[in-house]
């Protein structure tokens, strides 16, 4: 896709440890102003962060916004509600520092973007983080999706959600419990509900 005219931005393209190439767009900053990455909520792509974009760009940051696996221009058949997705948090991680080394990375993730990022390990150092509507755990990220498509009847069907989930794509429950590695973050974090 196109980004718009006004962020300047670049296509670029990377692979994520997951084992697709991930798509994004990356704004040009100010250099030594340090770049911000973006991650989206489930079912979105990285044009519902635009108009967050084009609020760091006029400060002079630098912006890399992707699309998560399987959401946007990417290839992948299955939405893992932060699992896999962390695999391209990291993989966005390692493009920032090898495309603009020596700028500080900070990121803003919402949703399932901010499970996503507590989620990755292996990841390079970030100096700052903000976590917009995280999820405390995967139960909970269903919940929230069934209810807002069913109404009353959402914890049994997200009960039934996590079981076929589980059944599928073989992902322990506790693995993503995103709440318990909060401390392993290591930045300073601001959770905005």
């Amino acid at each position: 896709g196109r980004p718009p005219l006004d962020l300047q931005a670049s296509n670029i393209t990377f692979a994520s440890g997951a084992g697709v190439l991930i798509h994004g767009w990356l704004v040009p900053g100010k250099p030594k102003q340090g770049v911000v990455l973006l991650l989206h909520s489930v079912r979105g792509d990285r044009r519902d962060m635009i108009s967050r974009a084009e609020f760091l760009r006029k400060r002079g940051y630098a912006v890399l916004m992707i699309d998560f696996q399987s959401h946007g221009e990417n290839r992948g058949n299955r939405i893992t509600y932060g699992d896999l997705e962390s695999r391209d948090v990291t993989g966005a991680l390692q493009y920032l520092r090898h495309k603009l080394p020596g700028e500080k990375v900070a990121v803003i993730g919402v949703q399932m973007g901010a499970d996503a990022f507590v989620l990755s390990e292996g990841r390079p150092p970030v100096a700052a983080v903000v976590l917009e509507q995280l999820y405390p755990t995967i139960n909970r990220a269903i919940a929230s999706r069934v209810r807002s498509n069913i109404g009353p009847l959402a914890p049994f069907f997200s009960w039934l959600v996590m079981l076929e989930m589980q059944s599928q794509h073989e992902i322990p429950a506790n693995r993503l419990s995103a709440i318990e590695r909060l401390p392993k973050i290591n930045a300073p974090l601001l959770l905005v509900n």
